[in-house]
């Protein structure tokens, strides 16, 4: 594995060169390892050889804004040669993006399903994720500055999800692209490296028709999407009609899911 190029009490920052116009900085989401892997999305950064400033939690943490500002010199000294900069990430790793990405020099933000805040006083419609809230770190802390294009994809049928971006549009303008049915797993849609190489000239290129059209027939290669169709039909709108598709086109493609098979026999 690589050592980090810069370490700080909550956070770890790696650095690599590579061959691509741009640049990349990225975040890791929660469900991260760092202690198996470099930083997060580094496998697609390798194949694609992109120069990329990795960020990594030490822990869920929410990236504390007190520890970027730490790197950020330094981050901004290493990309100052690349005109394009895009901050990408997942989650708790899309929070930093937009949180952070401007003041370690983003051009552009990819955000997959982020939130506004970890803090439950600005945020009190979503406990997923309040155990790992510290007032110490994350008090007050939000998404506050947007770089110069920030991109959102999310599910406008996720409801926690949905109000984080509703919160997140009152900061400044962004650009949203809609993934109905995958739930707050929008990210598994990137599954290759060369998904991710159109994906992320389209979103520096600010080109939505193009990042659209990539992502909108990826979801049906993806168990959740049938999972949620189904879940939604079962559970929320009480519709045989909805559960049927999203059981039976699921099972077609994942017979072996599990979780679509105790569905089915739920609803059967």
């Amino acid at each position: 594995m690589m050592q980090p190029w810069i370490e700080t009490e909550n956070l770890k920052a790696y650095f690599r060169l590579g061959s691509a116009p741009y640049a990349l900085i990225t975040f890791n989401s929660l469900g991260f390892r760092p202690d198996e892997e470099d930083f997060w999305a580094s496998p697609v950064v390798r194949k694609l050889d992109i120069g990329c400033v990795g960020v990594v939690a030490k822990r869920p943490n929410w990236f504390p804004a007190k520890d970027i500002e730490e790197i950020a010199r330094r981050v901004r000294g290493v990309l100052s040669d690349y005109r394009e900069v895009l901050a990408y990430g997942n989650s708790m790793g899309a929070y930093a993006a937009l949180a952070h990405g401007k003041t370690l020099g983003a051009t552009t933000t990819l955000a997959f399903s982020p939130q506004f805040s970890l803090d439950p006083a600005l945020v009190p419609h979503d406990k997923r994720y309040q155990e790992f809230f510290r007032q110490d770190l994350n008090g007050g802390e939000a998404v506050r500055s947007l770089p110069g294009r920030s991109i959102i994809v999310y599910d406008p049928y996720q409801p926690l999800d949905r109000e984080h971006v509703e919160l997140i549009r009152k900061v400044g303008r962004i650009e949203e692209v809609h993934a109905p049915f995958m739930d707050h797993d929008t990210i598994r849609m990137v599954a290759s490296s060369e998904t991710a190489k159109v994906m992320f000239r389209a979103a520096l290129d600010g080109d939505l028709r193009a990042l659209r059209r990539l992502l909108k027939p990826l979801r049906r290669k993806v168990p959740i999407y049938y999972r949620s169709i189904a879940y939604r039909g079962l559970v929320i709108r009480k519709s045989a009609f909805w559960t049927s598709v999203g059981l039976r086109n699921g099972l077609q493609l994942f017979p072996q899911d599990e979780v679509l098979q105790g569905w089915s026999a739920k609803a059967n």
